[in-house]
């Protein structure tokens, strides 16, 4: 990366996570009555210093590059009348959502520009971003600011490029909360509109399944993943089965060569095992079992990651399955980083939040240093 990108990087959010601390010793050492407009103003300014950081690298990066922003960004262009954009998105793009073309023509009516575009749905992502996470943290008794540190993942890169899924499972997770408090009507339509932006939401149908397992133990846990880990294998043979039989019928050729990308062994970097994005997962996975104790008693975050990482590692032997879920999982990174920071400083949030904006101001170093950010954000060197 240019060194201009790593004085922005350094620079915007050392800011944030000075705010980031801050906030918290706010809270500890003035009155209630000034701690609201003290640690209220602090997390303002943390929030607004990552969202300028998220614009320079995801909102205002050349239109392209990536292995999907230019697809996107020639869709965009060919988007005439609302009731013709799904054919435009198909046609130039090869998705078959009912949704998110048609409304990505109604944005066109008031942002007709690609590059501004990308700006304004950038900002749609973080605005979803914190609206999902407001409900988990308030589940996990976290504070909502947490949702700024997903901008320290390697969901930088993916809020740049995957642009239907980074829109659709945020309304997946809010879909999960509405349906725990019984709010039924709401909950289903969010859940379309998940599943009119992304196939992908479709696996929130296993959301209720999740909910009930007795996954209470951390040998239960370990159960589990091994048992994703184990039917890894039978989703690589069932793929290749459905491959086979629709390329044999003839008719079936999309279906045919979408089970082909599923059933390949490797990503465009390597075995799925090998991959930072990989690690990162299993990273989570083993935060989560030392955690379990506390996760448990928030039902809908727990079956949440559970859904997500779950399938990360069904997917093993199905990389392109494995990876359409690494990005879901890592969703989850900032929540479950602080139940177990939580767990490991129980007294003291202002260290709680130090030991957490170190961590995460690294991993953004190290995400920005990896091959696929830096083709995807275009990150030159001087």
């Amino acid at each position: 990366m240019s060194s201009t990108g790593w004085f922005v990087y350094w620079g915007v959010s050392s800011l944030a996570m000075i705010c980031f601390v801050m906030a918290a010793q706010q809270t500890t050492r003035l009155g209630e009555r000034s701690v609201h407009g003290s640690s209220k103003g602090l997390s303002l300014l943390c929030i607004l210093s990552v969202f300028v950081l998220g614009a320079y690298f995801i909102g205002l990066r050349p239109i392209n590059l990536g292995s999907d922003t230019p697809n996107y960004v020639r869709a965009y262009r060919a988007l005439g009348s609302l009731t013709g954009a799904r054919e435009v998105g198909l046609a130039y793009f090869g998705n078959t959502e009912w949704l998110y073309w048609p409304v990505q023509a109604v944005v066109k009516l008031l942002v007709p520009e690609p590059s501004a575009w990308l700006l304004t749905t950038y900002a749609l992502t973080f605005f979803g971003a914190w609206l999902a996470y407001r409900f988990m943290a308030q589940e996990l008794g976290a504070p909502a600011i947490i949702f700024i540190l997903l901008f320290f993942t390697y969901e930088l890169v993916f809020f740049g490029n995957i642009l239907r899924q980074v829109a659709s499972y945020p309304l997946g997770i809010l879909a999960c909360y509405q349906l725990s408090e019984r709010r039924r009507f709401r909950a289903s339509a969010l859940f379309a509109i998940a599943v009119g932006l992304h196939w992908s939401s479709l696996i929130f149908v296993l959301y209720p399944v999740l909910r009930i397992l007795p996954i209470t133990t951390r040998v239960r846990a370990v159960i589990y993943f091994a048992g994703a880990l184990a039917a890894s294998g039978l989703i690589l043979a069932l793929t290749q089965r459905i491959g086979g039989a629709s390329a044999a019928l003839g008719s079936m050729a999309s279906l045919s060569e979408k089970a082909a990308s599923y059933s390949g062994g490797t990503t465009g970097f390597g075995p799925v095992y090998t991959t930072f994005n990989f690690f990162g997962c299993v990273v989570m996975i083993l935060m989560y079992l030392l955690a379990l104790d506390d996760v448990r008693r928030s039902p809908v975050f727990n079956a949440v990651f559970l859904l997500f990482s779950g399938l990360v590692v069904v997917g093993v032997a199905v990389p392109t399955l494995s990876e359409r879920f690494i990005t879901n999982t890592l969703y989850l990174f900032p929540a479950i980083a602080w139940v177990v920071v939580r767990r490991l400083i129980p007294r003291s949030e202002g260290l709680r939040r130090i030991a957490l904006a170190v961590f995460f101001l690294t991993m953004g170093a190290a995400v920005l240093m990896q091959k696929s950010a830096i083709y995807t954000l275009g990150l030159v060197s001087d």
